[in-house]
């Protein structure tokens, strides 16, 4: 009703809000161009919010109105607030997962690279729960460290999974003496691990298969021998709930020695009433972009395997990072 009344979008209220959160953040809110992707107030007798209100003759004209809007001001940084705009601009779908994540336009909207970091708005996200008033802070944080950002975005940090146990032992040698700490994650199906990930620096991440029968035998052998010595070393190890991946590591026979920090404890202790998940950590203290439905119902029997010892590396390159 405020943006009705005064044409413009994003008024009253909403607007103190983010005034409040970009001054936070040492930057200018006025320096923002504020734009709805609906831009008429939308009459239903009985509000429906499931309805396509992009689909038709109107929400063919509200994309074309907003395409042209991103390609006459050419911005470094959109920022969608709902889920509606959200699913517009990227083609994803849930900002409540993605939010804090940095993600490129959708293909087709503007010529050029453009990074698209979506937050929660006030409406209803804001009004829902008023703890996510502090998360929506920190993101306005990662705003302002891209408003200047031009370019593609460079993905964060290397991650590959190995082959042999050369390999094996090649990235543990060109870590091992410089680590101040090295974080470990598994995988699991049918309660036996399928795959370990090592991370040491936050920069680089390997995961090592420990059932995938495409490998020799013999490698394999290797391989879990390089892993049962790494585990079992005196590097300080670090996990996200720890206990999960310490009991199935120790239930095979690959004792951990040395257990030193847990990300989801370490959340619990200095923020108990946020959520605790690699997920939200990762969204906070990393560039990162959500990946965590890359690892979820994984059946060998159904996809590559390569995809989930991927996801597995990515596990410990953000915790590594999120740690410290």
């Amino acid at each position: 009703s405020e943006d009705i009344s005064s044409e413009y979008a994003i008024t009253g209220y909403a607007e103190s809000i983010y005034r409040g959160f970009a001054k936070d953040n040492n930057f200018s809110f006025d320096a923002c161009w504020r734009t709805a992707l609906i831009k008429e107030r939308i009459n239903l007798i009985k509000p429906d919010f499931n309805r396509p209100l992009l689909e038709g003759e109107n929400g063919t004209r509200y994309k074309e109105i907003l395409q042209n809007e991103i390609n006459d001001i050419g911005p470094n940084v959109i920022v969608p607030l709902s889920e509606l705009a959200f699913n517009f601009l990227t083609g994803l779908s849930g900002i409540r997962k993605f939010r804090g994540s940095i993600l490129p336009l959708k293909h087709g909207i503007s010529l050029r690279p453009i990074r698209v970091l979506p937050t929660l708005g006030v409406h209803p996200y804001l009004n829902e729960d008023v703890k996510m008033k502090f998360i929506t802070r920190a993101d306005f944080s990662k705003i302002a460290k891209n408003q200047y950002v031009q370019g593609p975005i460079e993905e964060i940090g290397t991650v590959w999974w190995a082959k042999n146990a050369e390999s094996v032992r090649n990235y543990f040698t060109r870590q091992y003496a410089t680590a101040k700490f090295v974080v470990f994650d598994i995988e699991t199906y049918a309660d036996l691990p399928t795959c370990i990930s090592f991370c040491f620096d936050g920069l680089e991440s390997c995961c090592i298969p420990l059932i995938d029968y495409t490998i020799s035998i013999d490698e394999r052998v290797s391989m879990l021998h390089e892993v049962a010595k790494m585990l079992a070393s005196p590097i300080p190890k670090v996990n996200q709930n720890i206990k999960f991946d310490w009991r199935k590591c120790e239930r095979v026979g690959l004792k951990v020695e040395n257990v030193v920090g847990d990300t989801m404890l370490a959340a619990g202790c200095l923020y108990t009433e946020f959520p605790k998940n690699l997920g939200f950590l990762t969204s906070l203290y990393t560039d990162m972009p959500y990946f965590k439905d890359e690892g979820k119902e994984f059946d060998p029997a159904k996809y590559k395997r390569e995809h989930i010892y991927l996801y597995c590396a990515k596990d410990s390159l953000a915790v590594h990072q999120i740690y410290p």
